[in-house]
């Protein structure tokens, strides 16, 4: 009975739950956005890594030093 008491003090209007959906349904899309960015930045690094390994391993110094170089600031 404390709770019906409690609920009835609140006074939420329907118009109050429209809008929790509405935003909801906002943040879910601007969650889902972000996280896409993020897949595709980490995807695109690591296609990167592999075109300068696969340098590496065919003779290219250059690109055997930016993978030490990563590797470095990796482990830090």
């Amino acid at each position: 009975m404390a709770l019906c008491g409690f609920c009835k003090r609140l006074k939420i209007r329907s118009t109050d739950f429209i809008f929790m959906i509405i935003m909801c349904v906002v943040l879910y899309f601007v969650y889902k956005y972000q996280f896409e960015e993020i897949k595709i930045a980490h995807k695109e690094r690591k296609d990167s890594f592999d075109t300068l390994q696969q340098s590496c391993i065919n003779g290219d110094d250059n690109a055997c030093a930016q993978i030490r170089e990563i590797m470095k600031k990796n482990k830090k």
